[in-house]
């Protein structure tokens, strides 16, 4: 029964700014705000208070751990903060890192390169082909790019002026291919 203070303090509070809110009815400023400020004001002042009500009574009587938290959040922010505004520098180190983890994933390393992880199988290669996705096994060797009928589809491309129609030999798709040269 000790925090019911605080707590009807809290309720007050969030009445009355629902109360000015109600009497401005859409129009007018509050204290130099615009009404949505202020009706935000008041939801962030009535967040705060719950967070620091929580971080009172759980830190009660331990100042010293209650100060490491406090730098454990600050040091979090910090970091996310910066992470957040170097976010273009450090795109090609997660690109990176991405690519060694997730199969597929292609990064460009220069003007006109392109660098792919091998999978378990090969170099298999997540791209979109006139817009649409498509998933490719990269063969240094060929002689012709290969799509199967519903990627062609997919991608926009007329079947009906294609030629060479194709069944796949190879294990991995049995399904028709079509050969754009």
């Amino acid at each position: 029964m000790r925090g019911d203070g605080f707590l009807w303090l809290l309720l007050l509070f969030i009445a009355g700014g629902v109360a000015v809110l109600v009497v401005q009815h859409g129009e007018g400023e509050v204290l130099g705000l615009s009404l949505d400020q202020f009706g935000s004001l008041i939801g962030k002042v009535a967040l705060v208070s719950v967070i620091g009500a929580v971080a009172w009574r759980m830190f009660a009587g331990k100042a010293g751990e209650a100060m490491k938290s406090a730098l454990l959040w600050l040091v979090i922010v910090a970091a996310l903060a910066v992470g957040y505004a170097y976010r273009g520098e450090i795109r090609p180190v997660t690109d990176r890192v991405l690519s060694e983890f997730v199969p597929g994933y292609a990064i460009s390393t220069g003007a006109n390169t392109v660098e792919i992880a091998r999978g378990s199988g090969g170099f298999i290669v997540n791209a979109t082909v006139n817009g649409a996705p498509v998933t490719l096994i990269l063969d240094t060797g060929a002689s012709a790019v290969v799509l199967t009928q519903e990627d062609a589809q997919a991608a926009g491309i007329a079947l009906a002026r294609l030629r060479d129609r194709r069944r796949s030999s190879d294990p991995a798709w049995t399904g028709p291919l079509i050969s754009a040269r």
